[in-house]
């Protein structure tokens, strides 16, 4: 299936514009004047260098003018999940972004672990959901430690901000709790646009979760990127009950436009002949490599700790 025309290929990942960040977001602990750190974007040249198909080079060619109208709302943290992400406002595309970072520490490792599939806590994670909804324990647990703050914040930037569309994103861990806020964001407010992009993501939930997904976000705005043979998006088993939701860009290599299969099977079910296919090799190097996150972290840390603090118009 050929790309969508409001996309385009860069290593094999679709993207948009290359002024455009939306797709990095989730992929770093930005913070305000990330790129302008000289040090960052040296990592970034570094990497790219070493991985075409690490987008954190859109950081450098975007350094400095295509962070300036982006505007920090609110940072997420839970201290006992280690949950982090964020809240930010592009004034430029008229977005509200939501981002999640993937897993890092043992809390987070821990939260994965705790696979069972159990029953959708509409109390805790602040939307209804269809009748039969499951999901992942310590992905709806993670969500729900976040989820009132994210909300609410959202809520008030939409408010404060009318017309602009939401783009929830996030790689391994962050990418299954973009999906979950993805579709609660579009359950709470369903005249505003939704888009969902997330890399490596493992599955979320069982099959009424991935229809329900696929019925308030659409295949046409959700953009679920495996990169080769990643074995995180098929760790959550289908004997066990998981579905993963559309579309999938499974990227293959060499990474090209004419590599990249644009996989959803009958009525937007998983397709056999996607990458679910391929056996599962759990956290391998295509799924590590994806992004390069842990590197970047650490320069974004050591920058961090030398930094007090620092202002940007908006945050909370």
């Amino acid at each position: 299936m050929p790309m969508p025309d409001h996309a385009r290929l860069r290593g094999g990942m679709p993207v948009w514009h290359a002024e455009n960040l939306t797709l990095v977001y989730g992929l770093c602990d930005y913070y305000p004047g990330a790129a302008a750190v000289p040090r960052l974007a040296q990592w970034a040249e570094a990497l790219w260098q070493g991985a075409r198909d690490v987008v954190y080079s859109m950081i450098v060619k975007g350094r400095p003018s295509a962070l300036a109208h982006l505007v920090l709302a609110l940072q997420m943290w839970d201290l006992l999940t280690d949950t982090h992400g964020y809240v930010a406002r592009d004034d430029k595309r008229k977005e509200v972004v939501v981002a999640f970072r993937g897993s890092v520490t043992p809390a987070n490792f821990i939260t994965d672990a705790l696979g069972a599939l159990v029953e959708w806590d509409t109390a805790r994670t602040k939307a209804a959901a269809p009748e039969g909804t499951k999901a992942h324990f310590g992905f709806q647990h993670a969500w729900c430690t976040i989820a009132e703050e994210t909300v609410k914040i959202v809520t008030a930037e939409l408010a404060a901000h009318p017309g602009y569309s939401i783009v929830t994103t996030g790689h391994s861990l962050g990418g299954a709790l973009a999906s979950m806020a993805a579709v609660i964001l579009q359950t709470l407010f369903p005249t505003t646009a939704v888009r969902l992009y997330t890399y490596g993501q493992p599955r979320v939930g069982n099959a009424v979760f991935a229809a329900w997904v696929n019925t308030a976000i659409g295949p046409e705005r959700s953009f679920r990127v495996v990169h080769t043979f990643d074995g995180v998006p098929t760790m959550a088993s289908e004997w066990h009950g998981y579905m993963h939701h559309s579309t999938e860009y499974w990227s293959l290599s060499p990474h090209s436009p004419q590599q990249t299969r644009i996989c959803n099977g009958a009525g937007l079910a998983e397709d056999p002949q996607g990458s679910k296919k391929i056996p599962c090799a759990g956290i391998n190097p295509p799924h590590l490599s994806m992004c390069m996150r842990d590197a970047l972290n650490l320069t974004i840390w050591e920058e961090r700790s030398r930094r007090t603090a620092f202002t940007t118009a908006g945050v909370r």
